[in-house]
């Protein structure tokens, strides 16, 4: 957007101009997504419960990437090498390097509990 001469640019202002904040009280801001944002967390969401319950699904909780790669997703539009960034990431996962290839380990914190 273009800015008038005599327009203050102050932080806040800038981020109310692009949509990433809005005005809840006097002085005080909150944090938005801009636009058709929605669905765009929606995806990456729904992505990632269908990844980590695969993983949570293997007795150990790893896979070998290869085979991850060539599976498909049925909640998400985006890219299993997408979401498997923004798995890494976020801490989510991890990736080791092993002698068969690269395992993508789950972390101990999303881990589902054993019954057994």
């Amino acid at each position: 957007k273009s800015w008038p001469k005599n327009a203050k640019r102050t932080l806040p202002s800038v981020f109310l101009a692009l949509g990433f904040t809005n005005i809840q009280r006097e002085g005080i801001y909150g944090w938005s997504l801009p636009g058709n944002s929605g669905s765009f967390l929606l995806e990456t969401l729904s992505g990632r419960k269908e990844i980590l319950g695969k993983l949570n699904r293997n007795r150990d909780g790893r896979m070998r990437e290869a085979a991850f790669l060539s599976s498909k997703l049925t909640r998400s539009s985006f890219s299993l090498d997408w979401h498997l960034r923004d798995l890494v990431g976020g801490g989510f996962v991890r990736l080791t390097e092993t002698a068969g290839g690269r395992m993508i380990t789950i972390g101990s914190k999303f881990r589902r509990k054993s019954t057994t």
